[in-house]
């Protein structure tokens, strides 16, 4: 079953949420360094 509204928009902007959230305690960096290994 396909949920509707929850599509790769609704999971960036959780992402994105979260992001911001983490950024305000500094883990942001760390979070986005696991997310995207470079």
């Amino acid at each position: 079953m396909s949920m509707p509204g929850f599509t790769r928009e609704a999971i960036l902007g959780l992402l994105v949420e979260l992001e911001s959230r983490l950024e305000k305690r500094g883990v942001a960096r760390t979070f986005r360094s696991l997310a995207v290994p470079r």
